[in-house]
């Protein structure tokens, strides 16, 4: 009669025990594939508000604003302002939106009120697709409606004094009209856009992150003391004190600043458009008290070589 061979169940173990090895070995593999993909889709994404901003500039002979007074509230009494990347959705494909959003003839109150739903729409265009960040602001509200979220900011400067309307040597603030011709320090040395996050990276805690569609425009960089934030919804800075990626809620920092980090969920480092329509991953570690400032001013003229 015939003998029939098998495992043994310390071969089985044994068997079971390798393929154990090799998953664990695969799985960062995976992972670090699967980051990979998600950071070129979000440098697609700023490349792509790269475009449409020179689109924009081509068709207006100027820049957007970085956030713009609402036409028919010349009292000041909205408190709200359409952002610059609601002026870009006609030329991201969004022509539709934008002409039901009517920013200017319609302040952006009474598209909450008439148009919420657009307004709390994601955007794959300003989300990157690393981030886990709640589609919805959970913490700032206008109009006491949560407005949906964005990953991108347009840079309006080096530093985070007071004051909504404050030019801090970068291209957008409240109503600028920068044009290209005003980047002296040359388009492929200048910062137009990076990455920003609802939530710290860290501590998880929401620092009054960013929405595509307006700013608090009465409001000033962020309260002291507090996680609360308005132009920091559509607007970042860079600081001495925060090398990008930095905690924000490091012991001695004021939270006032937190709303206007640049900082990604890409590890080491952060994802940047600048002016000449190119798009950068920027370490974490580069300089951040000398290189970034003269990164994020467009006129200070100060040589940044290779970075």
């Amino acid at each position: 009669m015939t003998r029939r061979r098998a495992f043994t169940l310390v071969e089985l173990l044994v068997v079971i025990a390798i393929i154990g090895v090799l998953i664990a070995l695969l799985l960062p593999a995976v992972q670090q594939a699967r980051e990979a993909a998600r950071r070129m889709q979000c440098i697609n994404n700023l490349k792509q508000i790269g475009l449409a901003m020179h689109n924009y500039h081509d068709t207006h002979r100027v820049l957007t604003s970085g956030f713009i007074d609402d036409a028919n509230d010349t009292g000041g009494v909205d408190g709200y302002g359409w952002s610059w990347s609601v002026m870009l959705l006609p030329f991201l494909e969004q022509q539709a939106m934008h002409d039901q959003l009517s920013p200017g003839p319609q302040t952006v109150s009474q598209a909450i009120t008439s148009n919420l739903t657009l307004l709390q729409q994601p955007l794959t265009a300003y989300l990157c697709p690393s981030s886990t960040d709640e589609t919805l602001n959970p913490h700032y509200l206008f109009s006491d409606e949560k407005l949906a979220t964005s990953n991108y900011a347009t840079v309006t400067g080096h530093g985070y004094t007071s004051g909504a309307s404050v030019d801090r040597g970068g291209a957008f603030f409240r109503n600028s009209y920068k044009t290209l011709a005003d980047i002296h320090d040359g388009t492929s040395n200048t910062l137009m856009a990076g990455e920003k996050v609802v939530a710290n990276p860290r501590s998880k805690n929401i620092l009054g992150g960013a929405v595509w569609a307006a700013a608090n425009r009465t409001d000033r960089m962020g309260n002291s003391g507090q996680n609360t934030d308005s132009v920091g919804s559509t607007l970042g800075s860079i600081h001495a004190l925060h090398p990008l990626n930095g905690d924000p809620e490091a012991a001695s920092l004021d939270l006032a600043f937190a709303p206007m980090i640049y900082a990604s969920q890409h590890p080491g480092g952060v994802q940047f458009a600048l002016f000449d329509g190119s798009a950068r991953f920027l370490s974490e570690n580069l300089d951040h008290t000398n290189l970034l400032p003269n990164l994020a001013r467009i006129d200070d003229r100060n040589p940044v070589g290779e970075f």
